[in-house]
């Protein structure tokens, strides 16, 4: 929006999306000639940066995958919440998990196999219900 350089990132939508298209001469426009607008738009961006830097923290620390995963579970039920029975009210793949975490797929339905296990979660098909909360946060420390 603020540079001429193009985006370096691309994003797919989990659930159905409606998506808001912005003129970026607009939006150029508006920065140069309303300081509300720009104070409010320099305040999401370092919003947006602390956002980044408390995810890059959770997810490329010194921890194991296990509690990096255990982290992850976590991070998905502070940021979408579940419904009444525990399940996350988003999908993720877990080959997406496995990309976030920096491993393999097989590796992790090898450790949602032992959360499921130690009654932590429940799977089924594609979705996932949290049923202990404060298991994971231990398991996550």
């Amino acid at each position: 929006m603020v540079t001429n350089c193009a985006a370096r990132v691309s994003a797919t939508a989990l659930t159905e999306t409606e998506l808001c298209c912005l003129e970026k001469m607009e939006i150029q426009k508006n920065l140069e000639e309303n300081p509300k607008f720009c104070q409010d738009f320099l305040d999401s961006l370092i919003e947006d940066a602390d956002i980044n830097e408390t995810t890059r923290m959770i997810f490329y620390s010194h921890k194991s995958i296990k509690q990096r995963l255990a982290q992850l579970l976590l991070y998905l039920l502070h940021k979408f919440g579940c419904c009444e029975v525990g399940r996350l009210n988003v999908k993720l793949k877990r080959e997406d998990m496995a990309t976030v975490l920096g491993t393999s797929p097989e590796y992790i339905i090898n450790l949602l196999k032992k959360f499921k296990n130690l009654k932590l979660i429940d799977t089924q098909k594609s979705e996932l219900y949290i049923l202990s909360r404060s298991g994971l946060e231990i398991l996550a420390a």
